[in-house]
């Protein structure tokens, strides 16, 4: 058995392990490793930076970094000067003197002789000992010299070549004191995987999507097809790889170990979603694993479960991909169970393990709650075709647990299909989307959320504005936190028991002009206890006196949200989080001050009434509030004002407000309500030259509830074929046309039940979908129904067990860079139904300013796990308009979040707004403070801007670059600010500077 084969490696190798552990003196352990090896030693060179380049053009957020951590790259090798080239060497990277602690015990020499005699390149990277060599920066300096080194591979060592283009997914990272197991078997698709595994990898090789690889088949003497030529396959066997031999079946994984480990480490198991397992740990934005290894964790790579022609090793990725709706429970759980399995061999704590999962590959999710095993399969079989692997410990009868203890998901079936994953017992969990993503993942965004709200769980949930289909890294745009540097201690807190932190606040840090119309917020990576928290957590003014308001909490106790009406404008408030302050399991927080300061105009509160609330109904009855605003002085000066009301239902509707002049109505603002929550009406333009003491404002209901878009039951549709648009108009409406095709499907029909009649769309790739036409009507809607929701339903089954996803594209775009024509944009849904059960999927969609100004109207239908055909009726699109539910001032209740109507006054400090080329920024008094107006400002971008004795702007240009700078007359400064992808630190320039 392989296990027992380990041991018995394992074991020898504990015999042999006669070398001291080396002292770290600066350069004598790499002395010691050159002459211990002086006979394999190949090049070395000297590294004193890294930089390299992160984000994408996708998401326009391409840019470089560079870590300034020397390090010298030695490399060592069994046959140095060897004559013959050799094919798919694969490469150790062994990280030496880093700042990091070092978990694993063993000598350095005996863990490089082993991997130089099993026949690896070894590249030692030596930091030095270094001090700053530590995480995140060392995990940023490897990830980037890792694939430039991997890149020029041929000019370290000439005689290697590798069958795949990308050479680093040949390579490992292994820091000093560990060891790695590569390729150990855990699943089989045709020994363990569901009935009716076979038949999808067929259907695979017969879609269209493989055909497209059909370069790479190998003759097939018994069908009469020659190398390059596609045919049909009846058995399993007739699925071959391209050189002919049966395809590979097996999951395997590869595990990363701290050797005599001083304590046992915890694992991070990493759920690939490459092609090539290892490619997962290679992407230039993705620092991650290497990061988890550098901060002492054991780590496993598990394979995806692929349908193996997808596999690069086979013919690479194509669409139906995946045989994760068959067997994605299965196969994650027992690659847990094998991890388990091996902890006693490989020395770390089975019962810490947290997995990672992204893409096609976040469904590891299922592994966060209890007894994960136990599961649906997303399509369900008639059993498997046999037992599962790793059930019990080898020699006993003690079951193996699938569960882990910590988890990461993002954009895919781990977080899609929230409702089915997450209940009361998910362990902690973090959970990010990128609002970029063009999968649709941003769509259901908050719904997912919430369900992590509604089930309690201790979450740390990343909203990534700036960001697309990729892992957390960077500053987060709005709450200004690491999110890489927050993932990791995450999994610190809850894995190895390390300190608690505040992750961020909301406003925060150093925020100079915090409104108070959202809720203070607290996140925390861990839990606490409230009455914990109410003792020691304090928000003071600059007295020192304790603000009075009402703290809520959720997300298992890591979020706290402060609401008050006790700040003041002006008032620069503490956050103290001290060191004494405990988390549920005992540990201390680290302790953390951060600084706000209110900038929030004159506040001004509705006059109070007997209502606590007033329902705002179309037609039938209307909000009214009075604010008394003689205070405030009437020379014009004040010329912003937001009227804020708290919405108390789940409401779908548009707000209008009007100004009651002695009985005259005249609309002032109005704004979209999407459920409950703050709402801000921007009346400024009529406040402008107000003179007048009070002021009466009505809010009315906009929309009229009842009015319909698309609907279908295709009772009287006949040929729909012929309805179907091939035609390159953008138009989402059509006179002529019903539908349109996106991906290949072969046809459409109209099919009956008795007297039902439905839609049928014949299908052979998973991607194939069709498009609606006049989804919202006749006429394409405009500027002026952004803001109004839509409840989008219809009836669907497949012909086996389906999952299906629904939501907006544009029908057509003849621009090769836009996305949503082919992706759904915002808001989507995704609902599995049974095999031939009609299923009712129901949405709401609320239309924004890129539906209507780009044509994303069409409603969507496709799957996401099935290549069958499906079956659509009873197509309902109908404008949802409730009634609006406000609080009134004697209605207040802020433990409830139910906070007074208030109209907030102020002044637009801003000087001017710049523009230059097709760049525009707006400038504000503030002192410097900078907003982007819009988002085309590229790098090497500059501001220059002269600021007076008091910090206040009186002059500002924009430049592409900036070579000389003229002073201004009098004492003035000059800030230089540069865009390289993000807005970075000024750079103050006096005129004394210059002299």
């Amino acid at each position: 058995m392989i296990k027992k084969t380990l041991s018995i490696i394992l074991a020898i190798l504990m015999i042999m392990s006669s070398f001291p552990i080396l002292a770290i003196a600066k350069d004598a352990n790499n002395d010691k490793i050159q002459n211990a090896f002086s006979n394999y030693f190949v090049t070395e060179k000297e590294f004193k930076k890294i930089t390299q380049y992160v984000g994408s053009n996708s998401y326009n957020n391409l840019h470089s970094i560079t870590t300034e951590l020397p390090f010298t790259l030695k490399l060592y090798y069994k046959e140095p000067n060897m004559e013959k080239s050799k094919r798919d060497i694969p490469v150790i990277f062994y990280i030496i003197n880093h700042g990091m602690e070092r978990v694993g015990t063993e000598d350095d020499i005996s863990i490089i002789k082993d991997f130089i005699e099993e026949g690896y390149l070894v590249f030692t990277l030596d930091y030095h000992n270094n001090k700053a060599a530590i995480s995140p920066e060392i995990d940023w300096s490897i990830l980037g010299a890792r694939n430039q080194i991997m890149a020029s591979i041929y000019e370290y060592f000439p005689k290697v070549s590798y069958t795949l283009s990308s050479a680093v997914n040949y390579s490992y990272v292994v820091p000093a004191g560990c060891r790695i197991k590569r390729d150990i078997w855990y699943y089989n698709l045709l020994e363990n995987g569901a009935i009716g595994t076979k038949e999808k990898i067929i259907e695979a090789w017969n879609s269209n999507g493989f055909k497209a690889k059909e370069s790479k088949i190998p003759e097939n003497i018994s069908k009469g097809t020659y190398k390059g030529q596609w045919y049909e396959a009846e058995t399993i066997d007739d699925c071959v790889k391209p050189d002919g031999k049966p395809l590979d079946f097996d999951l395997r994984m590869d595990i990363v170990y701290p050797s005599k480990p001083k304590s046992k480490p915890p694992v991070y198991a990493l759920a690939s979603s490459s092609e090539t397992r290892t490619g997962s740990t290679t992407h230039l934005s993705r620092p991650h694993y290497i990061g988890f290894l550098m901060r002492g964790y054991a780590a496993a790579l598990y394979d995806h479960e692929y349908i193996p022609l997808a596999r690069n090793d086979h013919y690479g990725y194509f669409s139906p991909f995946s045989l994760a709706s068959l067997n994605g429970v299965k196969t994650h759980t027992a690659a847990i169970r094998c991890i388990r399995q091996y902890a006693d061999d490989f020395g770390y704590n089975k019962d810490k393990i947290g997995v990672w999962g992204h893409s096609k590959s976040s469904y590891s999710a299922l592994l966060g709650r209890e007894n994960p095993e136990l599961l649906s399969e997303i399509t369900s079989s008639e059993g498997t075709y046999g037992p599962q692997p790793n059930l019990t410990y080898e020699g006993t009868n003690t079951p193996i647990p699938s569960n882990v203890q910590c988890l990461y998901t993002s954009m895919g079936n781990g977080t899609s299909l929230h409702k089915k994953l997450v209940n009361d017992t998910t362990v902690p969990s973090i959970i990010a989307t990128g609002k970029e993503d063009e999968f649709g993942a941003w769509g259901y965004y908050d719904a997912m959320v919430q369900t992590y709200v509604e089930n309690d769980v201790v979450t740390l949930q990343m909203p990534m504005l700036d960001l697309g289909h990729e892992y957390p890294y960077e500053i987060d745009t709005v709450y200004k936190y690491d999110r890489y540097v927050a993932t990791l201690d995450f999994f610190d807190y809850h894995l190895k028991g390390k300190a608690a932190k505040l992750v961020y606040t909301y406003p925060t840090n150093n925020t100079t002009d915090y409104n108070t119309n959202s809720p203070v917020v607290l996140k925390f990576n861990a839990a606490v206890d409230e009455k914990e928290f109410l003792s020691k957590v304090k928000i003071t003014d600059e007295n020192g006196k304790i603000v009075k308001g009402e703290w809520t909490y959720k997300l298992g106790n890591t979020e706290f949200s402060f609401t008050t009406e006790e700040f003041k404008n002006g008032v620069t408030y503490k956050i103290t989080v001290p060191s004494s302050l405990k988390t549920k399991e005992g540990i201390n927080f680290e302790a953390a001050e951060h600084t706000f300061k209110v900038k929030s105009g004159d506040v001004f509160f509705a006059k109070s009434t007997n209502e606590k609330n007033t329902t705002v109904s179309y037609g039938k009855s209307n909000g009214y509030f009075e604010f008394d605003i003689k205070d405030i002085t009437k020379d014009n000066e004040k010329d912003v004002a937001i009227l804020n009301i708290n919405v108390e239902n789940d409401a779908a509707q548009v707000v209008e407000v009007y100004a009651d002049l002695n009985g005259k109505e005249v609309k002032i603002g109005e704004k979209e309500v999407s459920g409950a929550g703050n709402v801000e009406v921007d009346i400024s333009d009529f406040i402008k030259g107000y003179k007048e003491d009070t002021v009466k404002l009505i809010a009315k209901a906009k929309v009229a509830p009842g009015k319909t878009g698309l609907v279908l039951d295709f009772e009287n549709v006949e040929d729909i074929a012929s309805k179907r648009s091939t035609e390159k108009d953008p138009s989402p409406v059509s006179d002529k046309y019903m539908i349109r095709f996106g991906g290949a499907p072969t046809g459409v029909e109209i099919q009956k039940e008795g007297d039902n009649s439905f839609l049928v769309l014949k299908r052979k790739n998973s991607y194939d979908r069709i498009k609606f036409y006049n989804t919202f009507g006749a006429k394409t809607l405009t500027k002026d129904d952004i803001g109004k929701t839509y409840r989008i339903s219809f009836d669907a089954k497949g012909v086996e067990d389906v999952t299906f996803s629904a939501g907006l594209m544009a029908s057509y775009n003849a621009d090769s860079a836009f996305t949503y024509d082919t992706n759904m944009y915002r808001t989507t849904i995704s609902k599995s139904a049974k095999a031939n059960e009609w299923t009712t999927v129901t949405f709401d969609y609320v239309i924004d300013e890129t539906n209507v100004k780009d044509n994303i109207l069409c409603l969507t239908i496709q799957t996401s796990d099935s290549a069958k055909d499906i079956c659509i009726d009873n197509i309902k699109v109908e404008e949802s308009a409730t009634d609006i539910v406000i609080t009134h001032t004697s209605g207040s209740n802020l433990k409830e979040g139910k906070t007074k109507p208030k109209l907030v006054i102020s002044t637009d400090d801003t000087l001017k707004e710049i523009t230059k080329g097709n760049y525009k920024i707006k400038v504000s008094n503030e002192k410097g403070k900078i907003t982007v107006i819009k988002d085309e400002l590229q790098k090497g971008n500059v501001i220059v801007i002269a600021l007076d004795k008091d910090g206040k702007i009186v002059k500002a240009t924009a430049a592409e670059s900036v070579t000389s700078i003229a002073i201004p007359d009098g004492e003035y400064s000059i800030k230089i600010v540069t865009f390289d992808g993000e807005i970075k630190d000024a750079i103050t320039i006096k005129p004394i500077d210059l002299m």
